[in-house]
């Protein structure tokens, strides 16, 4: 019988995931961290919601991420000059320090997930799994009204 292809990718998502964490414990850095600062330093002062958007995540849990990357000195916020309800967030040294060993995992992470792969056959998995995410967007829609 065929594993289902949600448990497949959850199993490929579980094992991105456990490699990213092996890399990343040594820094204080969790999965949702890295990207949150990798975001960070590609915009200067950008807000937490716009964050949250950007990743497809709750609030709530950029949030908690956000406070753990400035009590690890990662990333520091400043009120919004225009708007004061809204802070920005900004790299310290330190985060800034921790860019090229980000990229160069995100790279590495590619890697390893397409070694044997043919272009055609990524472009292919591409295609069909971003049909299946517009699948599911599209669903939410009909049912929101």
């Amino acid at each position: 019988m065929d594993k289902p292809l949600d448990k497949i990718m959850n199993d490929t998502t579980r094992d991105i995931n456990k490699f990213l964490s092996h890399h990343m414990d040594q820094y204080s850095l969790g999965n949702g961290q890295f990207g949150i600062l990798y975001e960070v330093s590609k915009e200067e002062g950008i807000w937490q919601e716009a964050i949250a958007q950007r990743r497809n995540v709750g609030k709530s849990a950029v949030a908690k991420s956000i406070k753990r990357l400035i009590e690890n000195g990662y990333l520091y916020r400043k009120k919004d000059e225009i708007d004061k309800r809204a802070w920005c967030l900004y790299c310290t040294e330190k985060g800034k320090d921790m860019i090229p060993v980000i990229v160069n995992l995100i790279e590495t992470v590619k890697k390893l997930l397409t070694k044997g792969s043919s272009e055609e056959e990524i472009k292919i998995f591409r295609k069909v799994n971003e049909r299946m995410r517009k699948n599911i967007e599209d669903y939410f829609k009909s049912i929101e009204g």
